[in-house]
């Protein structure tokens, strides 16, 4: 969908004249004059509910479109009590069905809105009771067995064991659905030798976004502050994979350690759609995966970002589930793990690389090699991920990432596709973007909400006031930028943003906050306040500016903030040395290689 493209939508062709806010504007090729806006989630959805009905028979097909237009009202928000209620009374059903028939929707489109004759009820098996016998059996001896044999080998066995006791062999399909339904932590007990906590979700996924694997890790590269172009250290990735692509569904590169902000921003962008985010990098490709995942295994060792409440609270409120990777068995996490090696094998091209090892790096002075800046990697990283990996054949599903993603959604000759994943309208990817954010508890005083010894104020907290102190509100705080926070007004149902008392605050992170906290209190200051940490952070900032360029820890502070402040979209030019036409030239350079796709192995895994 580029400016000038030419395409057919309600049997005329149109050309593609530009974007608006509301959609893609088009201009008519048959009336020239006349116009007309797109909007790119309803093409979405109505593509998403003609692919699903096409493979429907007429039966299944009416049915399946009378449920859609039924909670149609519904999709895409939470709705109320009310509203699935007038649904229910109007369809003549309970409300469960039409709380049923929203998660199928979620789950499989219109596609899971059908009914199927031969799934309803008590059906009575096809197997005879000796067939039934010898699968549990078989399946007993050779399946549940330190052996680990493949489900192919125990179906050989299973044909040997038929023709012996003279009964017709079932479908290898009958054998694995059978092995499926088995509970997991039985299977592992048996062939692996040793219990283990059963973890909630699948392992393996069997359409998009069913499961999203997350990880992360330091780069294999030191990149420099983007004002001196001085080494500044080793940044961290967050990683989230769609298991069932092997697309990268979103990531988040920073200079600070992993934490539940790092994996919320990973899967903030996970979710958004990635267009806009593309253009601001100035990377021409497409990134198709988007939408809330059906459900999030997080495969880590217990690491305590991943148990962390905000995160757990955020994925209960979307219906999420969230899985633990077993303690001792990396091969959980080893989808994530793979895309994460692969990835530092490629950075161990660029100028900066700390390789995998000191063996590796031999010679080679990585702080003086260093060129790259955080932006500029993280512009590389993504050109990477969408015009090399996501298009390279990936050995371990036997095509790209990208077709792969492409098959799930839109169905071939031998499976359905699942459709689209629902879009979270603006305001509602604007409560998620929220959501993500830190969650703490505060009372609403005269004074306002004090929070790290910040006062924040807005005549809109007045009527709050009067629930007394006993009475605690969620708020939200943006760990790089504290000059405001959040409060969730439970009355309205809704966030409103509440501004730092002293309108003068600077823009300041919460760990530079933490910092100048630090600092009155060693000073012994008679008084800490908004005021008071206003003066003592312009003071730290002109120290640390004299000393950046004998202090790696100042330059990567002033590079840290320069990163936040750039994602917040309070800097909107890059600031450029006049000597760094070298490192241009060295990015070019590196962004040419990354086009030759055939010179990047993708592991099988």
């Amino acid at each position: 969908l580029k400016v000038g493209s030419i395409i057919n939508f309600k049997e005329q062709e149109w050309v593609i004249e530009g974007y608006s806010d509301k959609g893609l504007i088009l201009r008519s090729l048959t009336h020239r004059k006349k116009y007309i806006t797109l909007d790119i989630e309803s093409l979405w959805e109505e593509e998403k509910v003609e692919k699903a009905v096409d493979i429907l028979t007429d039966k299944q097909k009416e049915v399946a479109l009378h449920r859609y237009n039924l909670i149609k009202p519904l999709i895409g928000k939470k709705p109320s009590l009310t509203e699935v209620m007038e649904v229910a009374q109007q369809a003549g059903v309970h409300v469960s069905t039409i709380y049923r028939w929203l998660e199928r929707y979620r789950k499989h489109g219109v596609f899971g809105l059908a009914t199927y004759e031969n799934r309803r009820g008590n059906r009575k098996s096809r197997l005879s009771e000796k067939q039934l016998e010898i699968i549990e059996r078989v399946i007993k001896t050779h399946y549940l067995s330190s052996q680990k044999l493949p489900v192919k080998a125990v179906y050989e066995r299973l044909k040997q064991e038929c023709i012996k006791e003279g009964v017709p062999v079932p479908h290898y399909n009958t054998l694995r659905l059978k092995i499926n339904s088995m509970e997991r932590a039985l299977i592992y007990e048996k062939r692996h030798g040793k219990k283990v906590e059963p973890a909630i979700g699948k392992f393996s996924a069997e359409y998009p976004l069913e499961v999203i694997q997350i990880d992360h890790t330091k780069l294999d590269i030191i990149v420099v502050d983007p004002l001196f172009r001085q080494p500044i250290g080793r940044p961290y990735i967050t990683v989230a994979l769609d298991v069932y692509s092997r697309m990268v569904y979103g990531f988040y590169l920073s200079l600070d350690p992993p934490s539940f902000f790092s994996v919320g921003q990973a899967l903030l962008l996970g979710i958004k759609p990635k267009s806009a985010y593309l253009r601001s990098l100035g990377v021409d490709g497409e990134w198709s995966i988007f939408g809330l995942p059906k459900s999030v295994v997080i495969h880590t060792d217990n690491a305590k970002e991943f148990e962390s409440k905000h995160l757990a609270a955020f994925l209960a409120h979307y219906g999420i589930s969230h899985a633990f990777r077993p303690k001792g068995d990396p091969k959980y996490g080893g989808h994530v793990e793979r895309f994460i090696r692969t990835l530092n094998e490629e950075l161990h091209r660029l100028p900066g690389t700390t390789f995998s090892s000191p063996q590796g790096r031999e010679n080679y002075n990585s702080e003086k090699e260093a060129a790259f800046t955080l932006e500029e990697l993280e512009r590389y990283v993504v050109e990477w991920i969408v015009n090399v990996y996501h298009k390279r054949k990936h050995t371990g599903i036997g095509t790209s990432p990208e077709n792969k993603f492409k098959e799930g959604v839109l169905g071939n000759e031998r499976k359905p596709g699942v459709g689209y994943p629902d879009l979270p309208d603006r305001e509602e990817l604007k409560k998620i973007e929220i959501d993500l954010l830190y969650t703490e508890e505060r009372t609403v005083s005269r004074q306002g909400i004090l929070v790290d010894y910040v006062y924040y104020w807005h005549e809109i907290l007045i009527p709050l006031m009067r629930a007394g102190k006993r009475k605690k509100y969620t708020i939200k705080i943006d760990p790089r930028d504290v000059s405001f926070i959040y409060l969730y007004d439970d009355r309205a149902g809704q966030y409103h943003k509440i501004p730092c008392k002293n309108f003068s605050f600077p823009k300041m992170s919460r760990w530079e906050l933490k910092e100048v906290i630090r600092y009155l209190k060693s000073k012994e200051a008679e008084r800490i306040d908004e005021y008071t940490i206003a003066e003592a952070y312009n003071r730290l900032v002109a120290l640390k500016e004299e000393a950046v360029l004998k202090s790696k820890k100042a330059r990567r502070d002033l590079a840290r903030k320069h990163e936040q402040l750039k994602k917040l979209g309070y800097i909107k030019v890059q600031e450029k040395r006049e000597d760094s036409e070298s490192n241009k030239e060295r990015e070019n350079r590196t962004a040419e290689r990354s086009k030759e796709i055939g010179k990047f192995p993708i592991e099988l895994f």
